[in-house]
C-alpha cells in the first residue's frame, strides 16, 4: 500500500463535555476575574459592575455564533474550519489558525503575568522568577498531555470558583458592610 492512500492517524479522543466545560470557565475565571478584574475596577471605579454587564452584553453575538457555527461545523480547530468552509480559502484559514494560536499566547501571558504578581505578594521572588518557574510548571503539565493538563485545569477551576463562592458568601454575611456606606 503506498504512501498516498493512507489516511492520516486518527487522535484518539479524551476530553468530554465536562472536562470542556472546566477547561473554558476556568480559563474565564482565572483570566477574567482574578487576573483582570483589578485592572477593569480601576479603570471603570464604581461604574465596574456596569462595565462587566456591557461586556457581558457585547459577547452575547460572539458566543451566539460560535455556538451555530459549532453546530453547523463540529470540528475540532473551529475557526479556522469556519472560515475554510464559508471563504473557500486555505489561505484564510491558515491565517485564522494563526490568530488563534496568537490570541493564546496573549491569554496565556496574561494568565502567567496575573497569577506572578499576586504570588510575589505571597513569596519574596522577582516577578519574572516566578514567570519563569509558572512557565516550566505549564509546561511540564503539557508534556504530560491534554487529558491530565485539563484534569489539573478542572481542579484549579473547582479550586478558583469555591474561593469565589466563598468570597460572595462573605460578603453578604458581613455585619460591617452596610449599603448607605457605598
Amino acid at each position: 500500500m503506498s504512501d498516498s492512500n493512507q489516511s492520516p492517524p486518527k487522535l484518539k479522543r479524551t476530553l468530554g463535555l465536562g472536562l470542556l466545560v472546566f477547561y473554558g470557565v476556568g480559563a474565564t475565571v482565572g483570566a477574567g476575574i482574578y487576573v483582570l478584574i483589578g485592572s477593569a475596577a480601576g479603570y471603570a471605579g464604581v461604574y465596574a459592575p456596569f462595565a462587566f454587564i456591557l461586556s457581558a452584553i457585547g459577547i452575547i453575538p460572539t458566543a451566539m455564533s460560535y455556538a451555530e457555527l459549532s453546530s453547523r461545523l463540529p470540528v475540532s480547530s473551529g475557526e479556522a474550519a469556519y472560515v475554510k468552509s464559508a471563504f473557500r480559502s486555505q489561505f484564510f484559514s491558515r491565517i485564522t489558525g494563526g490568530f488563534v494560536i496568537l490570541s493564546g499566547i496573549v491569554a496565556s501571558a496574561t494568565i502567567t503575568v496575573g497569577c506572578a504578581g499576586y504570588l510575589t505578594t505571597f513569596i519574596g521572588f522577582p516577578q519574572w522568577i516566578l514567570i519563569t518557574m509558572i512557565l516550566l510548571l505549564i509546561g511540564i503539565i503539557a508534556i504530560k498531555g491534554i487529558f491530565k493538563s485539563v484534569i489539573v485545569t478542572a481542579i484549579l477551576t473547582l479550586i478558583e470558583v469555591g474561593a469565589l463562592v466563598f468570597i460572595i458568601v462573605l460578603g453578604f454575611s458581613s455585619d460591617q458592610v452596610q449599603i448607605n456606606q457605598l
